[in-house]
């Protein structure tokens, strides 16, 4: 099994944890991050919620922002859907 690393993550491995924190706090202060789901449902049940087809349905640049908060918040994709 071949296992990719992408760029980000081979530029974090080189940071010191203290670095890391630092980093991660001017990028939290520099960017303002709503919690907001970007996705609301109304008058649907939670059980026939399916977050993939939610995603798929997302445009591009929304599909960006959630994967910029699974990076800065550590929250995985379908809770931010």
């Amino acid at each position: 099994m071949i296992v990719r690393t992408s760029i980000f993550d081979r530029l974090v491995s080189e940071l010191s944890n203290s670095e890391r924190r630092e980093l991660l706090g001017k990028i939290r202060e520099s960017v303002k991050i709503s919690n907001d789901p970007i996705v609301v449902l109304q008058d649907e049940p939670e059980r026939n919620r399916n977050p993939e087809e939610e995603y798929r349905n997302l445009s591009f640049f929304s599909r960006f922002m959630i994967w910029v908060r699974t990076l800065i918040t550590g929250r995985d994709r379908s809770s931010l859907i």
